[in-house]
């Protein structure tokens, strides 16, 4: 029997110990920014992608090589979120704007029924909490985060 399987989280965590003592682990490193601006240029001009129906303009690729942090996933799925804000205006030109804005709801994530969902609402409550004048500072994380639950939740609650 072979099982393959993917995780994002740590697998010394979340795969019980029988199994991970008879698996063989791969770890996958972050692509590098040569890698990820060739899967971009074959993203727009390739028939199975954008088909060259898009320009990027040079600050625009730069702005969505930079916040995928070598993942190819995130190169592909901002770039198709730039490519329709840009078609929902009008244009056949990626804009740094669009990728700005593309970038901002392709990483918003919110897992509510994982422990991504504990681990922000924890951060939350301790900010609210924090009696120091030092720690009171920080009360915006509690803010952020309770943003980020409204925003990403399907039912904006």
């Amino acid at each position: 029997m072979i099982l393959v399987a993917a995780t994002t989280e740590n697998p010394s965590f979340s795969v019980v110990a029988p199994l991970l003592s008879r698996s063989l682990l791969l770890t996958l490193q972050p692509l590098t920014r040569d890698d990820l601006e060739g899967l971009l240029h074959r993203a727009l001009h390739e028939e199975r992608g954008l088909n060259a129906q898009f320009e990027l303009e040079a600050s625009a690729k730069d702005h969505i090589l930079r916040v995928a942090g070598g993942d190819a996933r995130r190169v592909l799925t901002t770039l198709e979120a730039a490519a329709a804000t840009a078609s929902g205006r009008g244009a056949s030109v990626i804009s740094p704007e669009d990728a700005e804005q593309a970038a901002d709801f392709a990483v918003q994530r919110y897992d509510k029924d994982g422990d991504q969902h504990y681990d922000i609402v924890s951060a939350f409550i301790k900010s609210l909490r924090d009696r120091t004048w030092m720690r009171r500072c920080t009360i915006w994380r509690g803010w952020l985060s309770l943003g980020r639950m409204r925003a990403s939740s399907p039912d904006g609650s």
